[in-house]
């Protein structure tokens, strides 16, 4: 009995050892360090600051094939920045009533959505290597950049 107490004893010793190692171990590996997602623009001023700061990018190196993957990537992020800018309106519409406020911001919408499929075309273009395209709609997004500039800057 003595010797059956005594290998339970060992046991529950050997156990406990084993789990408090294991713990141990765990506690010393640190945890997968995760980067946090960028914050998003604050306002609608920031939003375009990013998107003109990505097609200013790509425009300063559109002529060179070698760097079409840095310029796709940069059109991607160019339609993020195009997406974020959804969440705000231009001031100029705010001093509009009712139905003018309700007609501009679906106006405002619909050149955001068109600016946003234009850099999807932009990357494409990028991805299969057809700068005359990418020039071609880069120029579109200049325009359109004017366009709604003259439509809605105060």
């Amino acid at each position: 009995m003595k010797n059956l107490v005594l290998k339970l004893a060992m046991s529950f010793a050997i156990i406990s050892f084993g789990f408090v190692a294991f713990a141990a171990v765990d506690a010393a590996v640190p945890a997968p360090s995760v980067t946090p997602a960028p914050a998003g623009p604050k306002d609608l001023s920031e939003a375009m600051k990013a998107m003109s700061g990505n097609l200013k990018a790509i425009s300063e190196q559109i002529q060179n094939k070698a760097m079409n993957a840095q310029s796709a990537v940069l059109a991607d992020q160019f339609v993020t920045a195009v997406g974020q800018s959804r969440a705000f309106f231009p001031k100029s519409i705010d001093g509009l009533a009712g139905k003018d406020q309700a007609a501009a911001k679906e106006l405002y919408l619909k050149m955001i959505d068109q600016t946003a499929d234009l850099g999807k075309q932009l990357a494409a273009s990028f991805r299969a290597n057809d700068n005359v395209k990418a020039v071609d709609l880069l120029n579109q997004l200049v325009s359109h950049k004017k366009q709604g500039h003259g439509e809605f800057k105060q």
